[in-house]
């Protein structure tokens, strides 16, 4: 049998993955505006090095 926090933790857990996944393009969409054509076209990166 299952202890009650660890079905607690796994319903918290689905909604929280859930969320991240939809608020990735919203991330993707601010982090390429502060972001040179060249940072775009070129190596990955999760921060732009020179915001404009």
């Amino acid at each position: 049998m299952r202890r009650r926090g660890e079905e607690s933790r796994f319903w918290w857990l689905v909604p929280t993955i859930y969320i991240i996944l939809l608020l990735l393009p919203i991330y993707w969409l601010v982090n390429m505006s502060f972001k040179t054509n060249q940072e775009i076209l070129g190596a990955f990166s999760l921060w732009p090095k020179n915001p404009t």
